[in-house]
């Protein structure tokens, strides 16, 4: 994806290790108010945070199928 070639373009040679040093995985909440972060953590994705991968998925196993 364009993403990852970013990232490649980037960090080149050391591109496995400089990404996973960097890789922070973040729980919350896309229901609710500010996708349900902390104030420590909202603060670090609103400052500091240059790409955001998002995993977001139901986990309701009774969704009906579209």
């Amino acid at each position: 994806s364009h993403m990852w070639h970013r990232l490649r373009e980037k960090y080149s040679q050391n591109f496995s290790d400089q990404v996973l040093s960097k890789i922070q995985c973040i729980p919350g909440d896309v229901e609710k108010y500010r996708l349900g972060l902390t104030d420590e953590h909202y603060h670090i994705l609103t400052q500091r945070v240059e790409i955001i991968i998002h995993a977001a998925a139901s986990i309701s196993f009774n969704d009906p199928l579209r």
